[in-house]
């Protein structure tokens, strides 16, 4: 028997059948998922609330790699000058997006209040005082 199948007990009323492992061939190697490997230092960083890789860690990531005594800057390194040139373009974006977003409220706003002020406007002149109305308010 090939090792596609299964074999499948049978149970009284059912007939022999056989079931495949797979629905197709299975995939070669290179499509398959990587295994990921769990080292004892990964556990132990991660007990410790760290950073997986240790390039991760703010530390790392944003500050200068040395400083000078004399309290010159350091020179920006060129992953850093792309990282302060992509952190200034999106703070542009979410301020532009944030601007949109209050013109189209303001907008709205104003135009519930433009609606409610004409409903107001027609309801105040259909509904003048008329007939006996008329005199009392008059007198």
């Amino acid at each position: 028997m090939s090792k596609l199948f299964l074999k499948v007990s049978l149970t009284p009323g059912s007939s022999l059948s056989f079931v495949r492992k797979w629905s197709t061939k299975p995939k070669p190697w290179i499509y398959r998922k990587p295994v990921e490997y769990i080292t004892p230092h990964d556990i132990f960083r991660k007990r410790l609330g760290l950073a997986p890789k240790l390039n991760q860690t703010k530390e790392l990531q944003e500050y200068s790699d040395y400083t000078f005594h004399d309290g010159r800057p350091a020179p920006v390194r060129p992953g850093q000058l792309r990282e302060i040139k992509r952190q200034q373009s999106l703070a542009e974006a979410a301020v532009m997006h944030l601007k949109e977003i209050k013109f189209i409220v303001d907008r709205d706003n104003e135009r519930k209040q433009r609606a409610a002020n004409e409903r107001r406007h027609i309801i105040e002149s259909k509904l003048k005082p008329k007939g006996d109305q008329l005199l009392k308010t008059e007198g």
